[in-house]
């Protein structure tokens, strides 16, 4: 019985060994390996850390310094002024509600008040004021009753020539020069029309005159072949309607075909050719 004792604390004994065999193993790799793995890795975290406390660290309260420093005043700085704006325009409608308003208002009160009384006129002192005019009212009827008589018909510009003067003239002036003219006998809307060229290589100028003075368009042209221009003006009975050349560098400059063009239903209009 003893002998079976024995044999049995034998394995036992020889299992116990194999498992501290395997234990001894297993703490020798972690002495070996993990350990200076760990050791590895918590080197790198350190220098992690050191360099996250050393370099970022500073950045970042650089950043942040900067921030509160420049970033944050000139926040506050367009926060006031548009404060200042704001406070501005307030005073602005406040005047126009204050002030404006008031006065449009009061205006408006006052033009009610006249476009009443000319809707709903006092007869009477419109009488009243007739009667003590009476007698200059008659006289400016009278007045305009002979102008109209005298020139009943106001022409229209078109097509339609009352008046020409076609002869071709030209001149060397400088300066404008006066080469057509016509007289007119109606008083009205006039389209004038005449040809304009100018020597090759240079420029020749053409403007409608009203007795002597400026009044149309100036017209140019460097084509030395006629160029037709038009123009629609108003003019007076017994105008004079003139046609104006002048040129550059002593270069001939010439015009034709000066006309009157005018209507006034089917009554027959003319006017007097001047100078042809």
């Amino acid at each position: 019985m003893s002998n079976s004792f024995n044999i049995s604390a034998l394995f036992e004994i020889a299992a116990v060994k194999t498992v501290v065999d395997a234990n001894k193993i297993a703490v020798d790799n972690i002495h070996d390996t993990d350990l200076p793995a760990v050791k590895t890795d918590t080197g790198d975290i350190r220098n992690d850390v050191t360099a996250i406390h050393d370099t970022d660290l500073p950045s970042v309260k650089t950043f942040v310094t900067a921030i509160r420093e420049t970033d944050v005043g000139n926040i506050m700085v367009n926060i006031n002024g548009t404060k200042a704006k704001v406070d501005a325009n307030k005073l602005v409608i406040d005047d126009i509600h204050d002030i404006d308003l008031p006065a449009v208002h009061t205006r408006l009160t006052s033009v009610e008040a006249t476009v009443s009384f000319i809707r709903n006129p006092d007869i009477s002192a419109v009488k009243t004021v007739v009667d003590a005019n009476k007698d200059s009212i008659i006289l400016l009827f009278n007045a305009l009753d002979s102008i109209y008589s005298d020139q009943p018909f106001l022409t229209v510009a078109n097509d339609a020539i009352i008046a020409s003067a076609d002869t071709q003239r030209l001149t060397v002036s400088a300066s404008y020069e006066k080469l057509k003219e016509i007289k007119t006998i109606f008083s009205g809307e006039y389209r004038i029309s005449f040809d304009l060229k100018a020597t090759a290589g240079f420029t020749a100028y053409g403007r409608i005159y009203r007795n002597d003075v400026a009044y149309g368009t100036e017209r140019s042209t460097v084509s030395d072949t006629f160029e037709t221009f038009s123009e629609d003006l108003i003019f007076i009975s017994g105008d004079l309607v003139q046609l104006y050349l002048k040129t550059t560098d002593s270069e001939n400059a010439y015009c034709l075909n000066f006309r009157l063009k005018a209507v006034k239903g089917t009554f027959p209009l003319s006017a007097q050719v001047v100078i042809d």
